[in-house]
């Protein structure tokens, strides 16, 4: 992962919770924290994201999205991995595809987990950009969606 110094780290958290307490938007060049952020906007590879989060109902999973907005049409995915590094689910959206999302995954499955950003690059290769780690405390018995703002 890109940025994964601790002092990098250190600074970006800093930064980042004073931006939240003066009620500020913070974009980050790449994921530069060592977990997914939730509520926040960041950048991959120049594109600007952002994720929002809705309680579910059962406490034991997790759901994740993959939304779009209506100015990218390139292909664009998130793998969700366990710990092992096994693909859990893949979800992408292309052309007129809008949103994507998984099924409930069991928390148990999403330890030691991460994200990974795709994107389609030169001749519609698909291409890894980044990856963040997923908390499971933070993300147990939540819809994460990922927008991805801009291409």
């Amino acid at each position: 992962m890109k940025g994964n110094s601790k002092v990098s780290h250190a600074v970006f958290s800093l930064g980042f919770s004073l931006a939240s307490l003066l009620g500020t938007t913070m974009i980050v060049n790449a994921i530069e924290a060592e977990y997914l952020l939730l509520n926040s906007y960041f950048r991959v590879d120049g594109n600007q994201l952002s994720s929002t989060v809705q309680p579910l109902q059962n406490s034991n999973v997790t759901q994740f999205c993959l939304q779009a907005s209506h100015n990218v049409s390139w292909w664009k995915g998130l793998k969700i991995l366990d710990g092992q590094g096994k693909l859990i689910n893949l979800i992408v959206t292309q052309d007129d595809s809008r949103l994507s999302c998984t099924s409930d995954i069991q928390n148990s499955r999403l330890a030691g987990g991460k994200i990974e950003f795709w994107k389609a690059k030169t001749f519609g290769a698909h291409t890894y950009m980044d990856s963040a780690r997923i908390d499971v405390n933070q993300v147990k018995g939540k819809k994460i969606t990922i927008n991805w703002i801009n291409e």
